[in-house]
């Protein structure tokens, strides 16, 4: 009698709520957000573009094991029931007639229809529709389709979505290798991804997952044999440092992440990237990428070591007198300090005794010691807030504090095909948690000094061609620039390199002459990389480019048009006069060599030769090289058989007073360590 009037009452409440509900359409018709793959150009995998981090995996390639952990854990009587589970139903609404929270009774089907269709809240009425729906979704999908939209979409921690990305983020493992206690974990974190992380509730971790595999071994999909040996298994993770490589579907937003993402976006829309799925082929070079980043990293820290002197602290902490009763703790964590996301710390100084200095961490109120880079003395005081960074491992757990501080310099470099305009390499800035600006695209500085190379150019070829003629002529046209107020005539330039420079932001009209234009010298370094390209190698059509193809499935969805190489001979004229070029020393071969080319004019010709040391070889380089001593920067851009690189380092603001003697000329020690790392022989030529 009870269960006739619990089912009467049941339907009809769903008769009730059955009008206006949304549409199981969204469902029948699923297409998740799933990552994108970003490739180098000989696809390799790069990184990962995501909004939510899923890879989607088809019912059939998910192993059973995975499949019986969640059923076990979630929906036992998932392949018999109608959408909706009676005696958990009825459990449910009764605890709830009593007082209690709503909570329980979902069945995977249910769940599929809250998480795509309702809201999470707690409700009676949620409730009710969410068993509707889901009876309406049993009628038209099959057990298999909704299984498959479960396993996908379920959020199970750590910004994963689905069990091909949870088995990545927390393995490292594809699905196929998951162990028994493994997929068991991942089916114990739907109820609580939170409560369940094996970093911060291991104890609570291992309960759950425990459980899992009873319910495994009662439902017939593990023997008890399994389930002793699997019960005793560690809960090793990513997460809590066991496991190594877990870094596979880490999303792709450094420097390099940011412009291929920023490129993709303006030829495709953000919010079709944004729906994933998609294969990013670029013109990177993984293997020239890498080393250009190991380069600015230890060029970088060169200059820091340099630089024997420590900053001012992050912030201060009066106190009259020493005070061991003084609440350090308390008072850092008052502070309310911002802390940089890549690890590091804050710390308060509180006594030195000695060499040692004694600090207390925003981790711990134990005093601790402060470790400090070789060679270099501190100058710190008790009281003052630092950066510290736990140096600690699995092997060493105890806390080692090192001092840390921001960089008192940055830089980028990039490095380009000279014939198509490919970036080969592009590292924004010597890290990316310290700052987001990029060096390479988006800093401007006066480099008057490489401009103009291009604009003589102009000059050259409009007055005269090349011909053979006197370049001496060009010293009396170089002295009629008016370049204390940056203008210049307009019928001095050549018109096919007007475009050029107008398209790049260098030249713009004159606001005082309608027959001058204006030099703007305020450059970014790919800028300037990407003019030289156009004009070496005679393009007219802006070619710094970073992607080759984009591919969504079978479909290519960029470029939709092929573009067509002019005069292929031409090009590869270019490439082998260059090739000679930087095999040789000395101005007169360079400028000789240009001539014999038969080519109209090389820009080439009003560029420096630029020797770099690789071991006991000596390098030409046909480049400019500028040092600024009052804004305190190195600048270069060069040319090396048949790539153009640019590089920048700068002195970050500080209160230091940094001599430029430091940093001149560590744009050229940059590009012998590109050189050396990579073997000019094998990596340029």
């Amino acid at each position: 009698m009870s269960g006739l009037i619990a089912f009467l009452f049941v339907r009809s409440l769903v008769a009730f709520y059955s009008h206006q509900l949304p549409s199981i359409a969204e469902i029948i018709e699923y297409k998740p957000k799933t990552i994108s793959k970003v490739l180098d150009r000989n696809e390799q995998i790069l990184g990962f573009f995501y909004s939510e981090k899923r890879e989607f995996v088809p019912i059939k390639k998910i192993p059973d094991l995975v499949i019986h952990a969640f059923i076990s854990a979630e929906d036992k009587n998932f392949y018999s029931h109608s959408g909706y589970d009676v005696l958990s139903l009825l459990k449910a609404i009764i605890d709830f007639s009593r007082g209690a929270k709503l909570r329980g009774a979902s069945t995977i089907t249910q769940q599929v229809t809250k998480g795509l269709l309702l809201s999470g809240e707690r409700s009676f009425e949620r409730k009710i529709r969410e068993l509707i729906l889901a009876m309406k979704l049993e009628k038209v999908l099959t057990k298999s389709e909704i299984l498959e939209i479960y396993l996908n979409d379920v959020y199970l921690g750590e910004g994963a979505y689905g069990v091909s990305a949870a088995s990545k983020t927390y393995f490292a493992k594809s699905l196929e290798n998951l162990l028994p206690h493994e997929a068991a974990y991942l089916a114990a974190l739907p109820k609580s991804p939170q409560a369940y992380n094996p970093l911060s509730n291991p104890e609570n971790a291992i309960q759950r997952r425990n459980f899992v595999l009873d319910e495994m071994v009662e439902n017939g999909y593990l023997s008890k044999g399994e389930l002793s040996s699997e019960k005793k298994s560690e809960l090793q993770t990513v997460l809590t440092g066991e496991i190594l490589g877990g870094e596979g579907l880490k999303l792709f937003k450094d420097f390099l992440g940011e412009e291929i993402r920023a490129q993709v976006n303006t030829e495709l829309g953000e919010r079709y990237v944004n729906q994933g799925g998609l294969s990013i082929k670029t013109s990177i070079d993984s293997n020239l990428q890498q080393i250009a980043r190991n380069a600015l990293k230890l060029e970088i820290q060169s200059l820091n070591h340099a630089v024997i002197e420590y900053g001012l602290p992050v912030a201060q902490i009066e106190v009259s007198h020493k005070n061991e009763k003084f609440e350090w703790f308390a008072e850092l964590k008052n502070k309310n300090l911002p802390k940089p996301s890549y690890g590091w710390n804050l710390a308060v100084v509180v006594d030195i005794q000695g060499e040692n200095t004694l600090v207390v961490t925003d981790r711990s109120p134990e005093i601790q010691k402060l470790h400090f880079l070789r060679g270099i003395k501190s100058n710190l005081k008790i009281g003052n807030v630092i950066y510290v960074k736990d140096e600690s491992d699995l092997k060493n757990p105890a806390p080692i504090w090192v001092y840390k501080q921001k960089s008192l310099f940055d830089g980028g470099v990039m490095i380009s095909d000279l014939g198509t305009g490919d970036i080969l390499a592009l590292e924004g800035g010597y890290n990316h948690h310290l700052s987001n600006i990029n060096q390479v695209t988006e800093v401007r500085r006066p480099r008057l000094e490489f401009l103009n190379a291009i604009i003589l150019n102009a000059v050259s070829k409009r007055l005269f061609g090349w011909n053979g003629r006197n370049l001496s002529v060009l010293n009396s046209v170089e002295d009629t620039f008016a370049y204390s107020n940056r203008e210049i005539q307009k019928d001095l330039l050549d018109d096919s390199i007007i475009k050029i420079l107008m398209k790049y932001g260098l030249i713009e009209e004159s606001r005082e002459s309608q027959n001058h234009f204006r030099v703007d010298s305020q450059t970014t370094i790919i800028d300037i990389i990407s003019a030289y390209n156009m004009l070496v190698m005679g393009r007219t059509e802006k070619q710094d480019h970073v992607l080759l193809e984009v591919s969504k499935g079978e479909k290519k969805v960029y470029p939709t048009k092929i573009g067509i190489e002019k005069c292929e001979q031409c090009k590869n004229d270019r490439r082998a006069v260059l090739h000679h070029i930087t095999d040789e020393v000395g101005t007169q071969f360079f400028v000789r060599k240009v001539k014999e080319s038969g080519f109209e004019l090389f820009p080439l010709v009003y560029f420096d030769v630029i020797l770099v040391l690789d071991g006991n070889d000596k390098i030409t380089i046909i480049g400019k090289h500028h040092t600024d001593r009052e804004l305190n920067f190195d600048s270069v851009i060069g040319i090396f058989s048949d790539k153009i690189f640019g590089c920048h380092i700068e002195a970050n603001k500080s209160n230091l007073q940094i001599s430029t003697d430091i940093f001149s000329g560590s744009c050229l020690s940059l590009i012998g360590r590109i050189v050396g790392q990579g073997g000019h022989k094998s990596s340029f030529k």
